[in-house]
């Protein structure tokens, strides 16, 4: 058609049950042309097509399928109650036949463009027929016409049911017990807590340039959230939520310098089982010596590998002149009960007094140089020798990257990142271990902003990170949001792009803002399996004006509106004036 590469399908089959706007799907299928012909019956001619039916599927015999019983007796509670509603004129019948006309503009591969068209009606439950040597008969049925030859996939169906196909609809989301987040001629007031088939966790993506709103949502997003009955921890690479994080009360770390909390990295934090149940003594050990051998491998890059084991056999050394092994129950100890790197460097310069063979003395020499930069008058003794410092009740918990950032020190900003990480999951441990306590369970919440900025091709600890929590937070009552602006930094190599869409897939919640048209591609690509963004959807995603936000809460339910902050909420996170 026009020189373009077209095909057209016909609906064969319904739906069993259907809601309103039951073809808004198929109408808003990519490269389509959807027409629906609609033709009433006389009465007396539906009420014998009903009878007939009715007779037809009372007389089976042959039906030996629990799932089949259960169609044929909706579908003859149906035609009874039409039946009933067509001798009382309240209704009428329409013999109905649906066509969709698929174009390849993007000059596909015809069998591959074909199967994702097939697959896109199915999705929407439709039956759908190829019309293999019909495609004239087609053709003039998807015209603007009277004459439709299609008789095998015409449906009779009633004419509330028509009225109800809504193919454009406008979504209204009010839901009890959510945030006001904007308008959309209605409130959207959404529940970001709520569970059931559709709606299994509670992650949020936030996509979107600069200077298109995706900031101020935030913070109006996180001031809710604080309102309700969460704890909040925020990694803040530019330090965005200062003011915020002042006038709750929260807590604010430049984890650049520690000056007001240190996180000690020889520190063992409880794990969980999968099961939520704390881990056994010994897993829990050879977990932390996993982690402070990534620790190592990151400040450490240019270590061998012999020295690397030489290192770590040091640190179990350490820790087992702290009365400190795998059958020890960590949790009851306090932060000065584990080893700091003056310790482990003591270790190793005791070992140094012992008579070596030459080779073993010049590792020793090796890594007792590498950890005289972690031990006191060290470069980075500042950020890490000592016990852990860091202890936090408060309900909002800021982690400052600026300055960490701003340093250009890549070795050091992962380093830190992995230690921080590790200490919010042992936060989120303990709010699951609390929870059990008490009646109203806390959400653990952590925002990752500019999420582009913590992940690195070469050290994926944060996306490691992201990508677990993803998974698994939801099973702690909790949620975990990820901010971005540059969509093509977070998507390096295969496994970082493997990665990113298994977090988008087990994301529940997308705020997707003004995005530039090479980023609209990546985003159409990254939610190719996550139920799509259609050609409409992309242009007012393009076309978004600032605060504009198009919400995808299911492959089904989305919406754009604009968001829209209570003056109480704006003075939050906008005026440096404290309040509880």
């Amino acid at each position: 058609i026009d020189g373009v590469y077209a095909c057209t399908y016909a609906v064969k089959d319904y739906p069993l049950t259907v809601g309103n706007a039951w073809g808004a799907g198929l109408f808003n299928i990519n490269n389509t042309k959807v027409t629906i012909t609609l033709k009433p019956v006389p009465k007396v001619k539906a009420v014998k097509r009903i009878d007939r039916t009715v007779v037809e599927m009372s007389t089976r015999s042959n039906i030996n399928k629990a799932s089949q019983m259960i169609s044929t007796e909706t579908h003859l509670e149906t035609m009874g109650q039409l039946l009933q509603n067509l001798q009382n004129e309240s209704e009428t019948l329409l013999d109905c036949t649906i066509t969709v006309t698929a174009y390849n503009f993007d000059a596909e591969k015809t069998v591959a463009f074909r199967k994702n068209i097939r697959r896109a009606i199915t999705a929407e439950g439709f039956s759908v027929s190829a019309l293999r040597g019909r495609q004239l008969e087609g053709f003039v049925a998807s015209s603007i016409s009277r004459r439709c030859n299609l008789k095998n996939c015409e449906r009779g169906i009633n004419s509330e049911s028509a009225a109800a196909v809504f193919p454009f609809v406008f979504t209204s989301i009010i839901e009890p017990d959510g945030y006001l987040l904007g308008s959309n001629r209605y409130p959207v007031i959404l529940d970001l807590w709520k569970r059931n088939q559709d709606y299994t966790n509670s992650n949020i993506m936030v996509l979107g340039k600069s200077g298109s709103g995706k900031s101020y949502f935030t913070k109006t997003l996180l001031s809710m959230i604080y309102s309700d009955n969460s704890r909040i921890f925020i990694l803040d690479p530019e330090n965005e939520y200062s003011t915020l994080c002042r006038n709750v009360g929260g807590r604010f770390l430049d984890v650049g310098n520690a000056v007001s909390g240190r996180i000690n990295p020889l520190h063992i934090y409880q794990i969980l089982t999968e099961d939520g149940l704390p881990a056994p003594t010994d897993v829990v050990f050879f977990a932390h010596l996993r982690f402070v051998e990534s620790f190592f491998k990151i400040t450490l890059p240019e270590i061998s590998a012999d020295s690397l084991e030489l290192l770590n056999n040091e640190v179990v050394e350490v820790y087992r002149a702290k009365g400190i092994t795998e059958s020890t129950d960590c949790s009851s100890l306090n932060a000065e009960d584990y080893p700091t790197f003056d310790d482990l460097k003591a270790q190793i310069t005791s070992e140094l007094q012992k008579p070596n063979p030459v080779q073993r003395h010049n590792d020793l020499m090796r890594i007792a140089t590498y950890i005289e930069k972690f031990a006191s008058g060290g470069r980075y003794s500042n950020l890490w020798n000592g016990a852990s410092t860091l202890t936090s009740s408060e309900k909002m918990v800021v982690f400052n990257f600026q300055s960490l950032f701003e340093s250009k020190n890549t070795i050091l900003s992962n380093a830190q990142t992995l230690v921080v990480m590790r200490y919010l999951e042992q936060q989120i441990i303990n709010i699951r271990e609390l929870n059990r306590t008490i009646a109203n369970p806390i959400h653990p919440f952590v925002a990752i902003d500019e999420g582009y900025n913590f992940i690195d091709v070469n050290y994926p600890i944060a996306l490691d990170f992201i990508f677990q929590w993803f998974k698994r937070i939801r099973k702690y009552d909790g949620s975990i949001m990820f901010l971005t602006q540059n969509l093509s930094d977070i998507l390096g190599n295969a496994e970082v792009i493997s990665k990113t869409s298994a977090i988008i897939n087990n994301t529940q919640y997308s705020f997707i803002f003004g995005l530039a048209p090479g980023d609209v591609q990546i985003l159409i690509d990254l939610y190719r399996n996550a139920g799509e963004i259609n050609e409409t959807e992309q242009n007012q995603i393009s076309m978004a004006g600032r605060g504009e936000c198009f919400l995808i809460s299911t492959p089904q339910r989305r919406t754009l509106f604009q968001v829209i902050a209570s003056d109480t909420v704006r003075m939050l996170f906008e005026q440096n004036t404290k309040s509880v």
